[in-house]
């Protein structure tokens, strides 16, 4: 069988798509390309939280916000988002969303928070941050991307990451407390 590798798209510094590489390349390379990450909170105003696949390339089995992604070649932050919430979550977001408020525009998109970068050991991203607020519908985990999820109060979170007895990932540990920072988490 044949693996079809995912073409992404390698950035400069100032998030100019300047050519495109294989994802396994970037990686092996450490170069410098784009990432999504999304927080769906609950009308309770709780995040779900997923442990990433033991599968995956990068970080895992560590624990991150509902999900991250890579944009695939050509794609942008946000068609990047909703693809993910489709594919690791099913949720869909060019349909209706039972309680969901999202924004002030139809279909309902996720709400971009912030970008940030990030350069580890494993990743060299710039990243942007999308929120999916007051959700109530249901969540199906794609059991080849997560390992469990389920929706934790913010200051369990906090506390969490205080602790540190969880693994996180990098993005999410910073996003997080951008996040916390910008709500005025007590």
């Amino acid at each position: 069988m044949i693996k079809i590798s995912e073409i992404l798209d390698v950035i400069n510094e100032t998030d100019k798509v300047i050519s495109q590489s294989t994802r396994e390349e970037i990686h092996l390379k450490d170069i410098l390309h784009r990432q999504i990450l999304v927080f769906v909170l609950n009308d309770n105003n709780e995040l779900f939280v997923q442990q990433r696949s033991g599968t995956k390339d990068a970080y895992p089995k560590y624990f991150e916000g509902s999900l991250s992604g890579h944009l695939s070649s050509k794609e942008n932050y946000l068609q990047c988002a909703i693809r993910e919430l489709k594919e690791e979550l099913s949720i869909d977001v060019t349909k209706p969303l039972p309680g969901g408020i999202i924004s002030r525009e139809y279909p309902p998109y996720p709400v971009k928070l912030f970008s940030l970068r990030i350069h580890t050991a494993e990743e060299n991203v710039i990243a942007t941050c999308f929120i999916l607020k007051e959700y109530t519908g249901p969540i199906n985990i794609d059991k080849s991307e997560v390992l469990s999820g389920k929706f934790v109060k913010l200051t369990e979170i906090k506390e969490e990451l205080k602790e540190g007895k969880k693994l996180f990932t990098p993005l999410f540990i910073e996003a997080f407390h951008k996040f916390a920072k910008e709500i005025r988490l007590e």
